[in-house]
């Protein structure tokens, strides 16, 4: 499955070129920077952090706050509302449980 390029109103919206576009997309693998697949929609979202004001921002100033593209399932449900913080407290959560389950099953 190939990916599909997205259209310059989208890329204006981030404040990306084709070039970048393409350049991630390549840095990536050609797949979504988080499942490492290609969706079969064939098209990858552009990841951003919810910055306050972006919809307002210089396309410049946009550019920073693009993380990456992911596919819309990666996109909602995995990196939507998360942060640093909450991420690392998710990965502890799930780290505790490891723990306990190796703990669990050595007794």
């Amino acid at each position: 499955m190939i990916v599909r390029e997205p259209t310059p109103a989208t890329l204006r919206k981030y404040g990306l070129s084709l070039d970048q576009w393409r350049q991630m997309l390549q840095e990536q693998g050609g797949v979504c920077a988080i499942c490492r697949k290609v969706p079969k929609s064939g098209r990858l979202c552009i990841d951003h952090y919810h910055a306050k004001g972006f919809k307002h921002m210089a396309g410049t100033e946009k550019l920073r706050h693009v993380r990456g593209l992911c596919c819309s399932y990666c996109n909602r449900y995995k990196v939507a509302k998360l942060d640093l913080t909450s991420s690392r407290a998710v990965v502890a959560y799930l780290e505790r449980h490891m723990n306990r389950e190796v703990t669990n099953a050595g007794g």
